[in-house]
């Protein structure tokens, strides 16, 4: 059903929007989660993770990977510890 120069390429990933997601929709998720959470409390500095959060709203930096790797985390002590 594909045309052969679709359909004989290599299987690939995609990646996710996470840096959208973080500046849009989830961005209240994330502050609410992290900066009243584990990883903020006992593993990070609060002020870090504050400034990482500011950082990526402002559009100053692009930090969506690494807060989407602290939610993963902060959702994962919560459930495990």
């Amino acid at each position: 059903m594909l045309p052969p120069r679709i359909a004989g390429q290599p299987k690939r990933g995609f990646g996710l929007p996470v840096s959208g997601w973080f500046r849009g929709p989830l961005r209240e998720f994330a502050r609410d989660l992290l900066t009243g959470g584990r990883v903020a409390r006992d593993i990070a500095r609060p002020e870090a993770v504050q400034g990482l959060l500011d950082a990526h709203a402002a559009g100053v930096a692009d930090h969506g990977k690494r807060i989407y790797a602290l939610v993963m985390l902060e959702l994962w002590l919560r459930r495990y510890l």
